[in-house]
C-alpha cells in the first residue's frame, strides 16, 4: 500500500435494518445464556416492513419467547411511533427455529475456520482511526436521540469517515458523511447545524478537523421513512463495521446469532485479545494475527503474525511470545475470557472491538506484563530503559512456558556513535553507527557523496533492517551488525553518486524547467516527510498550518535546489516558474 492514502470506514446506528436483525439474534442468545450456559444456537433474523422472520437451530434447557424478545428489542431501539412504516406493536413475527439434532449437538465446539485479530496505535483503544470514529459517531447519534438532545431524530442512520494517512499514520479527517432519519417537520439546515455541533464536534478530536474537512450531512435531502420500511435487514451483513472497518482482514464469518462456542466468536475475540496485548506491550505499532483451526484437532494448525514493518522485535520473537503467553484451545479461551455470559446484545452494535466496557474481556491488556517478562535481553548499559524481572512464583498453570530469568532486563535502543569506514572505487567512505537495537541500525555518512542531502557539511541517516543478534549479552555490537552497517554505508554512497550524476545532467541540460521538475520529483519524499512532521507540531493553530506549511515547503525546496546545484546558472524568471511548480506539486 502507498504510504500516503485515503481510507474510509462505515458504521450504522442501532436502528439500521441490518443492526435490528443482529440485535434480535443476539438478544435470543443472551436469553438462552441467562438460563443455560451450555446452550448452542445458530440464528438468522430477517426484518422488513411489517414482518420479522427468525430461523435457525437451537439446543437448550432454557425457555425463550421469540415474539416477546423481538418486540422488546425493537421497542428499546426506538421504533415506537406509528406513521413511519415500522413499529414494535404492529409487525408480525414468524418463528422458524428448530431444535438441533442431538447427535450434532454432542459433537462439541465448531473448530473449523480461520479467524483474525488486529490492533494498532492510532487510537487509545488501539483501533484504526476511521472505524473508531465511525462507531463513536453512530453511538453519539443514538445518544442525542435517546437523551432528547435532538428529539426530532429517528433510529435509522449511517456514518462514513474518510481519513487522510501520511507515512501510514492518520493526519486528518478528509470527509465525514452522515445520514440520519428524522421527523418530517424538521428544517434540513437546522438539522445539519445541530449534527455538526452536537454530534461530530463532540466526537472527533479537533486535531483531526481543519478547513479542508468536508461534511456531507443528509446530503441527498430528507430522510423520513427509514429502517425496515425502507430496506430489508439481515443478520451478519455488517461484518466490516463489526470488526475493523475493512482496515484489517477478517475470517468472513459474522458474529451475531451464534453462541460464543462458535469459532467465529471465541476465536475472533481471542485473536483481537492477542493482537491488542502485543501492541500495548510495545512490540509493534500494528499487529495482525491469523489463527487457523481444523476439525478433529484441538490446537490451531497455523498462527500467522503480520506487523507491516512496525515491529520493535522480530516477528519470530513475537510469534514465540504469543505461543508462550496465550491460550488457543476452545475450553481455555472460553474460561480465560469468560465468554459464557449474556453480553452479546450489547456488543451487536457500534462494533465488537475497541469497546472499553468492562464486560468485553477481549479488550483487556492484562497480558502486557507477562509479555514483557518473557521478552528479556541482558544489558549492562545504565542509560537504557530497564525493567527488572523477579521470579515472583506466578501461577504454574499459566500458559507462559518460558519465564524471564532473574537479573535480566529489556533492551530496545542504545546510542553508540561508533565510527566506521570502507573503501569504494578508491574512495574512503566514512560514517558513524548512531543507534542500534534488535530492529534496526541508524547509520550516518560523512563523505563527498552524501546520500540524499548533498553539499558540504550535510549528513544523511538511513535505517536498515537489523536482526536479533545485533547486540551481544554485554551490549556490544556483533560482527554481523558491523557488516550490516557497512552495507548501509555502501548504499548511501551509491545514492550520493546518483545525485552527482543528476547534477551533471542538469548542468549540461539547457531546459531549465525540465531539470527543475526532475530535482523536485527526486526530493518529493523529503518534502512528504517534512509535511508528516510539521502537521504534528502543537505550536501553531490548526487553521494556520496549511499556510505556514506552504511557505516552509517553498523555502525548503528552493534552498535545497540552490545548495545542491550551485553550478547551475538560474535565469532571472526561473524562480517564479520554480515556485509555481512547487506550489502546484508538478
Amino acid at each position: 500500500m502507498n504510504n500516503n492514502y485515503l481510507f474510509t470506514s462505515e458504521s450504522v446506528t442501532e436502528g439500521h435494518p441490518d443492526k435490528i436483525a443482529d440485535q434480535i439474534s443476539d438478544a435470543i442468545i443472551d436469553e438462552l445464556y441467562k438460563q443455560d450456559i451450555y446452550s448452542k444456537a445458530v440464528l438468522e433474523t430477517m426484518v422488513t416492513r411489517g414482518l420479522i422472520i427468525v430461523a435457525g437451530k437451537v439446543t437448550t434447557q432454557g425457555y425463550y419467547d421469540i415474539h416477546k424478545i423481538a418486540r422488546n428489542t425493537v421497542r428499546e431501539i426506538g421504533y415506537t411511533q406509528d406513521g413511519y412504516g415500522f413499529s414494535c406493536d404492529t409487525f408480525n413475527v414468524f418463528n422458524s427455529i428448530e431444535e438441533e439434532p442431538a447427535d450434532i449437538a454432542r459433537i462439541g465446539p465448531r473448530y473449523q475456520g480461520v479467524v483474525h485479530g488486529y490492533a494498532c496505535i492510532e487510537t487509545p483503544e488501539l483501533m484504526p482511526l476511521p472505524i473508531s470514529l465511525a462507531n463513536k459517531l453512530t453511538y453519539r447519534l443514538d445518544e442525542v436521540r435517546r437523551k432528547n438532545i435532538l428529539p426530532y431524530l429517528l433510529p435509522d442512520g449511517k456514518v462514513m469517515v474518510t481519513v487522510h494517512y501520511m507515512e501510514r499514520f492518520p493526519r486528518h479527517v478528509e470527509t465525514i458523511e452522515l445520514l440520519t432519519q428524522h421527523q418530517p417537520n424538521v428544517d434540513l439546515n437546522d438539522l445539519r447545524k445541530d449534527i455538526l455541533e452536537k454530534v461530530i464536534k463532540e466526537v472527533v478530536p479537533e486535531i483531526y478537523l481543519d478547513k479542508n474537512t468536508q461534511y456531507y450531512i443528509n446530503s441527498t435531502g430528507r430522510f423520513v421513512i427509514g429502517g425496515p420500511a425502507n430496506k430489508t435487514g439481515m443478520t451478519g451483513r455488517k461484518i466490516a463495521a463489526d470488526t475493523y472497518g475493512g482496515f484489517a482482514r477478517n475470517g468472513g464469518g459474522s458474529f451475531s446469532g451464534k453462541d460464543p462456542n462458535h469459532l467465529d466468536r471465541w476465536g475472533s475475540y481471542n485473536a483481537r485479545y492477542i493482537a491488542k496485548n502485543i501492541v500495548a506491550a510495545g512490540f509493534a505499532e500494528r499487529c495482525e494475527i491469523q489463527i487457523t483451526y481444523v476439525k478433529g484437532k484441538e490446537d490451531p494448525v497455523s498462527i500467522m503474525v503480520e506487523t507491516f514493518g512496525s515491529e520493535n522485535v522480530s516477528q519470530s520473537t513475537i510469534l514465540r511470545l504469543i505461543k508462550d503467553n496465550f491460550y488457543f484451545t476452545h475450553p481455555k479461551v472460553m474460561e480465560s475470557l469468560d465468554l459464557s455470559r449474556p453480553i452479546y446484545k450489547k456488543i451487536a452494535v457500534y462494533g465488537h472491538f475497541g469497546r472499553e466496557d468492562k464486560e468485553f474481556s477481549w479488550e483487556k491488556t492484562d497480558k502486557v506484563e507477562d509479555l514483557q517478562k518473557s521478552m528479556c535481553r541482558p544489558n549492562k548499559t545504565q542509560s537504557n530503559p530497564v525493567l527488572e524481572n523477579k521470579n515472583n512464583g506466578s501461577d504454574k498453570d499459566s500458559p507462559s512456558s518460558q519465564p524471564c530469568p532473574e537479573n535480566k532486563v529489556y533492551v530496545f535502543t542504545k546510542k553508540y556513535n561508533i565510527p566506521i569506514n570502507i573503501n569504494i572505487e578508491g574512495n574512503k567512505v566514512e560514517g558513524v553507527i548512531l543507534e542500534c537495537d534488535h530492529k534496526s541500525l541508524s547509520v550516518r555518512i560523512n563523505s563527498p557523496y552524501r546520500g540524499l542531502a548533498g553539499g558540504e557539511g550535510h549528513t544523511c541517516i538511513e535505517m536498515g533492517a537489523g536482526c536479533p543478534v545485533n547486540i551481544d549479552n554485554d551490549g556490544n555490537l556483533t560482527d554481523k551488525c558491523i557488516k550490516r552497517a557497512e552495507a548501509i554505508l555502501r548504499s548511501l554512497y551509491w545514492k550520493g553518486k546518483k545525485i552527482q550524476q543528476i547534477k551533471v545532467r542538469l548542468i549540461m541540460d539547457e531546459n531549465y524547467l525540465e531539470r527543475t521538475r526532475l530535482i523536485l520529483n527526486y526530493t518529493r519524499t523529503l518534502i512528504d516527510s517534512l509535511e508528516f512532521i510539521f502537521y504534528r507540531l502543537p505550536e501553531y493553530p490548526w487553521e494556520e498550518k496549511d499556510y505556514i506549511y506552504s511557505l516552509i515547503k517553498r523555502k525548503c525546496m528552493l534552498t535545497f535546489f540552490y545548495n545542491t546545484f550551485p553550478e547551475v546558472s538560474i535565469p532571472e524568471n526561473l524562480e517564479e516558474e520554480l515556485i509555481n511548480i512547487i506550489d502546484g506539486d508538478n
